[in-house]
């Protein structure tokens, strides 16, 4: 969701075998991401993908996420990562996204949800009382420069204190 310029599909390789990856934004946005992989494409070539990639333009002033099926999102266990995007929305807006998510999940899905502590939309709480009260259970919460999400980064490991994700699985 609110996927923009995100490249994941052509080099992730942990994608490998998936059915299809699934980018959701603004035509606007994802007009510009298709005029940019062309040009790459024309000067250097892309790699190629590494599973299907479908692309879904949504107008996000009148549609939701319980529209994308109308788009041809598939009933099927998904890997919803939401990465940039709930900080830059209301509390409300969020959590009717979340139980959007959680409707159109069937078992075997999961949610990755980039967090923002101090930000009442992204931190932990607003996805810990959506994702509870729909029965789906909290994973981990991990923040950038933790051991296990640090990648040469952050200089001593010192991990931040802000921003990092939290996961559900249902």
């Amino acid at each position: 969701m609110g996927c923009g310029v995100d490249t994941r599909a052509f080099w992730d390789e942990s994608l490998k075998g998936m059915e299809a990856y699934v980018e959701v934004d603004a035509k606007p946005v994802n007009d510009y991401k298709i005029k940019v992989l062309e040009e790459v494409k024309a000067k250097e070539g892309l790699p190629e993908q590494v599973c299907e990639r479908q692309v879904i333009s949504m107008d996000f002033s009148k549609e939701s996420t319980k529209d994308l099926p109308a788009h041809g999102l598939k009933e099927m266990p998904t890997c919803w990562v939401l990465e940039g995007l709930v900080m830059y929305l209301d509390v409300d807006s969020v959590k009717k996204m979340y139980r959007e998510i959680c409707d159109l999940s069937p078992a075997g899905s999961l949610v990755m949800i980039n967090i923002m502590i101090g930000n009442p939309a992204s931190s932990p709480p607003a996805a810990e009382e959506v994702f509870g009260e729909k029965g789906w259970t909290q994973g981990s919460t991990i923040m950038f420069g933790d051991a296990e999400f640090n990648y040469g980064r952050f200089p001593n490991e010192t991990p931040n204190g802000m921003m990092g994700f939290i996961f559900f699985q249902k």
